[in-house]
């Protein structure tokens, strides 16, 4: 019998299929990229959606920019295909379905680990005690389509001692935070449901990104450097606004982005 911190059976795979509303499921023991093959079969013309891709293993997984995401024994890697205009929502939207995204990735990790308390990075990372736990890669499969392909990591049940060791303090796993392992099936249906809930609340005006951001921000107050390309802005971090830019404060005034790479430098800044 298979061991379900690190593996899904058949029987996973079927609950996967009844409890959420997954139009398709593709799983791989083993892939290079959940992301990368499900814009493979959205350039095919596949559906219908949401659709599902899953692996137990990813070997080559990106993360944004040139990063790479690390993919650990017990870990829980897919991408979801979904139109998310079926949902109401435009392709002028994605910038806030991508933090949307990581606030129903947030919300997924907390209804089946209820015991921590993850805290929101932006643009989309999730969070234990400072430390990175989950992430997101959101891309649009073309320019004139409502086609959006949202992959993601989390670290369950694997050890960070697998991971390279220039990265292995600023990462860690729901089992290390919190000594439970967890089953991936039931993470992986509260993690889905919550993403197409959330869509739905984007799209009908019933969520509201600035609130729902501002209470788990980890950045919220501290003292931040945003890379943007060859450009670093320094500023007190202000949360993120209601489009999804993050917003800096110093002595030039206050600044929007919607793109970059932000780290703390100081805690905390002067607060207005």
């Amino acid at each position: 019998m298979s061991e379900f911190w690190y593996t899904f059976s058949e029987n996973d795979l079927a609950r996967i299929r009844s409890d959420t509303p997954l139009q398709q499921i593709e799983y791989h023991p083993e892939l290079n990229s959940t992301n990368d093959r499900a814009l493979e079969l959205a350039q095919h013309g596949s559906g219908p959606f949401p659709l599902l891709v899953l692996a137990r293993h990813q070997t080559a997984g990106r993360g944004r920019g040139a990063n790479r995401w690390w993919s650990t024994r017990g870990g829980l890697t897919f991408s979801l295909l979904c139109d998310v205009g079926e949902y109401g929502l435009s392709r002028q939207a994605f910038p806030q379905v991508s933090l949307v995204s990581a606030l129903a990735l947030r919300a997924g990790i907390l209804n089946s680990q209820p015991s921590c308390q993850p805290e929101l990075k932006w643009p989309n990372d999730v969070c234990l005690n400072g430390r990175k736990v989950a992430g997101l890669l959101l891309e649009p499969v073309a320019a004139d389509s409502s086609l959006l392909v949202v992959g993601a990591g989390v670290n369950v049940n694997g050890c960070t001692a697998e991971v390279p060791a220039e990265i292995r303090s600023l990462a860690t796993s729901l089992f290390e935070a919190t000594q439970t392992k967890l089953n991936l099936a039931t993470l992986l249906v509260s993690i889905v449901n919550q993403m197409i809930r959330h869509y739905r609340q984007l799209a009908s005006g019933q969520l509201r990104i600035s609130p729902s951001w501002r209470p788990y921000c980890l950045l919220d107050g501290r003292m931040v450097v945003l890379q943007v390309g060859q450009h670093q802005i320094r500023g007190c971090c202000r949360s993120v606004d209601e489009q999804g830019a993050l917003t800096i404060e110093n002595e030039y005034g206050t600044h929007r982005f919607f793109a970059g790479t932000v780290k703390c430098v100081e805690d905390p800044c002067s607060a207005k």
